[in-house]
């Protein structure tokens, strides 16, 4: 357990907004964000995010809704990921579960819709369509970044589980 709890303070260190600052074991995930800060803000959501991604990643393994809810303390935390690397099966139904579309089509949907209206309805006022494109054009291509470097990771994630995956069958006898 030590080698996999010493590479997740590692990677815990790497995304803390304080680096190196004093933390409680018991519930390190707080202390991801700077102390009186709360962990429920954008920063602090970005924050989480950004470790539990490297953290499935590195470990290959994806971790339940349940897991993220979780407050483990580090020695829990460490003991779940070596629990999921020993069971891909477990990581493979997260994953299944957590991934099944991207979500971004709801969202690109809706932009355009209201570009379109904003446009129809601003199609009168001589200049007042061009900002409306230049916008919705914006939009769909931070959109598009978005969900490409998403289904990236998506697919990156899934292949080292199934890889770990396929490593245990084969040493299992």
């Amino acid at each position: 357990m030590t080698a996999v709890k010493d590479r997740i303070i590692e990677l815990f260190e790497r995304h803390r907004e304080e680096p190196g600052s004093p933390y409680e074991e018991s519930h390190f995930l707080d202390f991801l964000v700077k102390p009186g800060q709360v962990l429920d803000s954008f920063r602090g959501a970005r924050l989480f995010s950004a470790f539990i991604d490297e953290v499935q990643l590195e470990c290959a393994v994806c971790f339940s809704l349940k897991d993220l809810e979780s407050n483990y303390s580090i020695s829990q935390f460490a003991v779940r990921v070596e629990k999921l690397q020993r069971s891909p099966r477990g990581s493979l139904q997260s994953f299944r579960k957590q991934y099944k579309s991207s979500g971004i089509s709801g969202i690109t949907i809706v932009i355009n819709w209201f570009a379109f209206v904003m446009g129809w309805m601003m199609a009168r006022i001589p200049g007042a369509v061009p900002p409306i494109v230049i916008v919705a054009v914006a939009a769909n291509a931070y959109l598009a970044r978005f969900d490409w470097r998403f289904r990236r990771y998506r697919n990156l994630l899934k292949h080292r589980i199934e890889t770990l995956a396929a490593e245990r069958r084969l040493s299992t006898p």
